[in-house]
């Protein structure tokens, strides 16, 4: 019940803040970036890693900022290096080395992937297709991408995806996942393109179909490594904003990188 009661106050707070754009938006993804950069200091934290400190939130913030207000990409560097700095001077014998990859980590895994949504909603330069179709579309090949991934799964679920990382995650489902978002990108091609034709909306439900899966892998390990079954309890009967946008972080930065590219 707790899961479908905050699916029924975050999709429609999301699609409104999507079709906003501008600042509401960017203020939506910082939100939700800072929350992913508290989640991941704190499963490095369990490794023997500090917490993270104000100049690695502001570098994330700068870093979601910047494709909306150009000028803050200059505050990036020299806030990594404060941040690393602090952590450099707590660190406890070996475990330096741990400290600096568990710095950076917090601050480029959520924030700079997370940005690539940004970039996608809020382009700086003219390009062929409307920005709220696509991003929104890019969303919803993933939800529905993940659900049926679930569906096949727990129907035909037999052989094991990554048995070490997440047992319950099959090849099986990774296929029906798969099939729903390509099935998904000819319906969007069709009644909601947003000036994007079919072979690119195709490429879009290929990259969320091996990314997504790979991006969910990727916070399974850190959590399997922090002895957690979620990176956070704030989304209700969802865990942690890591357990809910895991995948997009890896989607968004090579969807971004394909529609400016190849797409444009």
């Amino acid at each position: 019940m707790k899961r479908i009661v905050t699916a029924l106050i975050g999709i429609p707070l999301f699609v409104a803040l999507t079709w906003l754009g501008g600042w509401p938006f960017v203020g939506f993804i910082a939100v939700i970036a800072l929350a992913g950069q508290k989640e991941a200091f704190a499963l490095f934290s369990e490794e023997g890693s500090p917490p993270g400190n104000l100049p690695a939130y502001l570098a994330g913030l700068s870093m979601i900022f910047a494709p909306a207000w150009p000028p803050a990409i200059w505050l990036i560097p020299p806030l990594i290096i404060l941040s690393l700095t602090w952590y450099l001077n707590r660190a406890q014998g070996p475990l330096w080395l741990s400290t600096l990859s568990g710095s950076l980590f917090g601050i480029i895994y959520p924030c700079a992937f997370l940005a690539a949504l940004v970039v996608i909603r809020i382009p700086h330069s003219p390009v062929a297709w409307d920005p709220f179709p696509v991003t929104m579309g890019l969303v919803i090949l993933m939800w529905v991408g993940d659900t049926a991934a679930y569906y096949a799964g727990r129907a035909f679920g037999k052989r094991a995806l990554a048995p070490t990382l997440s047992p319950k995650k099959t090849w099986e489902g990774a296929i029906g996942g798969a099939l729903g978002a390509f099935i998904t990108a000819g319906v969007l091609s069709t009644v909601w393109s947003g000036g994007l034709a079919y072979p690119h909306w195709l490429a879009l439900a290929a990259i969320v179909s091996v990314l997504g899966p790979a991006g969910d892998l990727f916070e399974s390990g850190f959590k399997r490594a922090s002895n957690r079954k979620d990176s956070a309890s704030i989304l209700p009967g969802h865990g942690g904003v890591l357990d809910r946008f895991d995948a997009l972080m890896f989607v968004a930065p090579v969807a971004a990188a394909y529609l400016f590219t190849l797409a444009r």
